[in-house]
């Protein structure tokens, strides 16, 4: 492994006379295994015995995992034997004090950066799984539209579930006001609904009553308020026009219903399909502004066809492998111009110079 690596990054350079001029050291810390590779030109320099006499140096670090200082040591070891010299490793350790310090700042921040990419994949997955529940929601409430049973479940703005507190027969328990593609959830469907008499209040996710406008559409309190104080994305901006306050989806002058002590009055109405597009595109509005880059323009554009009856989680689906596609194509297309320009190994802009492992090389164990 040690020697195929040394070929194939072209480690040192090569001498038409005397063989390469390069140095690998591979270790393998779960196998406790050490090997350095050579080239052939400083073969008499870093002959066998001082090879070995390098790794036995390099063992009693290696054995109490102090890899970096193990790996100083052999670096040391092998520069003071190309340079001609060989100075006791007790009296090289404070010059390599400083080599220690750097190595160890350069371990630290490559754990930091390692620690910063996780971090920044866990968030992007859990964006992606977010745009995709609502995909979801969305493809499952316009098959509720087409049956004329489409309710609001959630906050056209923030996107964020209702959730209803009913009383008295549930004691006042909590629960998810939503329409649920998965399990079929569906309040209007069920007996002991909150449509049969009893009473209740709908929530948004600031914990307040919903805010029902006099047109029939549903917002989160804390939603309504930032729209009509100081809204200034380009979707929600503009609240009032020449006939005063007007509603963000269906852009009519409203007035907001103050009477949220009751079911019937804080439940957003039944709608069929035909009313149902204006919220379903504004809603689709809000997920381009929340995820801009996760979805490709020529799905929303689609998306937008009031006639559209696909499923937007089955496009978006598709979309994602698409991408993955292109990507592999673009990374194996500029391997293969890194591979015809560079003749299959490294270039000396590169950072070797296309030395190998002609000097053969030595190898132990810890």
């Amino acid at each position: 492994m040690a020697e195929q690596i040394h070929d194939e990054w072209g480690v040192g350079y090569p001498t038409s006379e005397c063989g390469g001029t390069g140095v690998v050291m591979f270790l393998s810390f779960g196998d406790h295994q050490m090997y350095i590779s050579r080239g052939k030109a400083i073969r008499s320099v870093l002959n066998d015995d001082r090879l070995k006499y390098i790794m036995d140096k390099m063992k009693p670090d290696l054995r109490n995992r102090n890899y970096g200082t193990a790996i100083e040591l052999g670096i040391h070891l092998i520069t003071e034997y190309i340079a001609g010299s060989h100075p006791d490793w007790d009296d090289s350790k404070d010059g390599l004090l400083g080599f220690l310090v750097i190595l160890s700042a350069f371990g630290i921040f490559v754990k930091c950066a390692s620690w910063y990419q996780s971090r920044k994949q866990r968030t992007e997955k859990r964006m992606r799984d977010e745009f995709r529940d609502h995909l979801k929601k969305l493809d499952h409430d316009q098959a509720r539209a087409l049956q004329g049973k489409y309710r609001a479940t959630s906050c056209p703005i923030c996107l964020e579930d209702f959730t209803i507190t009913k009383q008295p027969k549930d004691d006042g328990e909590t629960q998810i006001f939503l329409h649920d593609g998965n399990n079929n959830n569906d309040h209007d469907d069920q007996d002991d609904g909150p449509d049969d008499g009893g009473s209740g209040t709908v929530y948004g996710c600031d914990g307040k009553p919903v805010q029902l406008l006099s047109c029939g559409h549903v917002f989160d309190q804390k939603c309504w308020n930032e729209f009509i104080g100081h809204s200034t994305d380009t979707i929600t901006a503009r609240p009032f026009t020449d006939d005063g306050l007007c509603c963000p989806i269906c852009r009519q002058p409203v007035t907001p219903i103050r009477e949220e002590s009751t079911i019937e009055h804080c439940r957003p109405a039944v709608v069929n399909d035909r009313t149902y597009q204006g919220e379903r595109r504004y809603r689709l509005q809000r997920l381009q502004y929340r995820y801009p880059t996760y979805v490709g323009t020529r799905y929303v554009d689609q998306w937008y066809d009031p006639y559209y009856r696909g499923s937007m989680v089955e496009d978006h689906d598709r979309f994602e492998r698409e991408r993955e596609v292109r990507r592999a194509a673009q990374r194996a297309a500029a391997q293969h111009h890194h591979q015809s320009t560079s003749g299959g190994g490294y270039t000396t802009s590169g950072g070797f110079g296309g030395g190998s492992a002609d000097g053969g090389g030595v190898g132990s164990s810890w």
